[in-house]
């Protein structure tokens, strides 16, 4: 079976779902409280990139944290790490964390844009350190994995929490 999980619904984050070409038999969970940002992410498109993506399906449920969810044989845990935006989720598999945009290898994700939140982003690197062991890998929405026990040891953004 397949599924499309979006951490958080920044244009950059779901610009691929219009060009999925059977997105129709393919189940979408969003962040429910990233629900306007994504239903703009068209509109935003166009007028930002110029260029229109197609239409972007209804998503099939949308995720507040919390769920687990069980695709074929794989258990996706989800967590709420609100900051980057509001909804922002990170999927949990096996010891595999899909991180979106909350944290970065060396770095985060920005809290400069008006549905982010820098307090929500703390909080929620907060609970990435202390929820998850050290060994766990993280796959960012940017750029390469890392780890957490990595990002303790030499994440600037990090140090500052400690």
């Amino acid at each position: 079976m397949k599924a499309v999980f979006v951490t958080h619904s920044h244009f950059d984050h779901v610009l691929g779902i219009p060009m999925i070409e059977c997105i129709d038999s393919i189940p979408v969970y969003i962040p429910e409280k990233d629900l306007n940002l994504y239903n703009s992410a068209r509109d935003f498109t166009k007028n930002f990139l110029g260029f229109d993506p197609g239409e972007f399906k209804k998503p099939d449920f949308l995720l507040k944290g919390g769920e687990e969810i069980n695709i074929g044989e794989i258990k996706i845990k989800v967590h709420h790490v609100p900051g980057h935006t509001m909804g922002h989720l990170l999927y949990e598999i096996d010891e595999k964390i899909f991180c979106g945009d909350l944290i970065f290898s060396g770095s985060i994700g920005r809290t400069d844009f008006p549905e982010s939140s820098w307090k929500d982003m703390k909080n929620s690197l907060l609970y990435l350190i202390n929820n998850f062991p050290p060994n766990y890998e993280l796959y960012p929405g940017h750029g390469p994995k890392t780890d957490i026990e990595k990002e303790k040891l030499e994440n600037p953004f990090l140090k500052e929490l400690f």
